[in-house]
């Protein structure tokens, strides 16, 4: 469990998730967000894995959350600023993934709060809204 921290940094990952976690209300600051070289991931969740990402507050990354083939991933209501294309990622996870209530600060209106391939469990409510130029609370 990591919970109730501030993770700061801007290499490849704040945390990096080989088995399974639980992230909540974690504060994460990144030096970027970083387009190009390795990855740039608050939460890097990897093949086999299994998390709960709640409640965190992410500014500065490329992704709040990256998974690719994750067993199962849950993230809910978290919120993301300065980031790039989609604050949370899930790709291909072995069982359905479950995020809602997920926000992402951005005035680009392609930006999204959430992307999500392969199975969908509960996925509503995510949103992006416009950013206030305020690092999320």
């Amino acid at each position: 469990m990591v919970i109730d921290n501030v993770i700061e940094g801007g290499g490849g990952a704040g945390i990096l998730v080989h088995g399974s976690a639980e992230i909540l209300r974690n504060r994460f600051q990144g030096s970027g967000p970083r387009g190009g070289g390795p990855p740039n991931f608050a939460a890097w969740i990897r093949a086999g894995a299994t998390v709960t990402f709640s409640d965190n507050r992410i500014d500065g990354w490329r992704h709040a959350l990256h998974a690719s083939g994750a067993k199962r991933v849950r993230a809910t209501d978290n919120i993301t600023s300065h980031f790039l294309d989609a604050a949370i990622v899930v790709k291909d996870s072995e069982l359905p993934t479950h995020a809602f209530g997920n926000i992402a600060l951005s005035d680009d209106e392609q930006d999204l709060a959430v992307r999500i391939t392969g199975p969908q469990g509960v996925v509503a409510d995510n949103e992006r809204r416009a950013a206030s130029g305020d690092p999320p609370g």
